[in-house]
């Protein structure tokens, strides 16, 4: 699988709208369960023709933005 811009968007885009979601008053908890409700939405438009490989695409998306904030959110922490 080849990464584009256009996955790293997708990411980004998803981070955001977890963020701005937890902001309204999500729970916290319920983040990554939104990242990959989102990311399979993502995959589904992003790959129209083939089920399989959209939800799976949107998974990954899904993960990996929470994961990309986790990982920044250690980094710059500092204890």
């Amino acid at each position: 699988m080849n990464i584009e811009v256009t996955d790293v968007v997708i990411v980004a885009v998803i981070v955001g709208i977890v963020e701005m979601a937890k902001g309204i008053g999500l729970p916290v908890r319920l983040a990554p369960v939104l990242s990959v409700i989102l990311g399979i939405a993502a995959g589904v438009v992003y790959f129209p023709g083939d089920i399989k490989t959209s939800i799976m695409f949107g998974i990954i998306s899904g993960l990996t933005s929470c994961g990309l904030y986790s990982a920044g959110k250690s980094a710059v922490k500092k204890d």
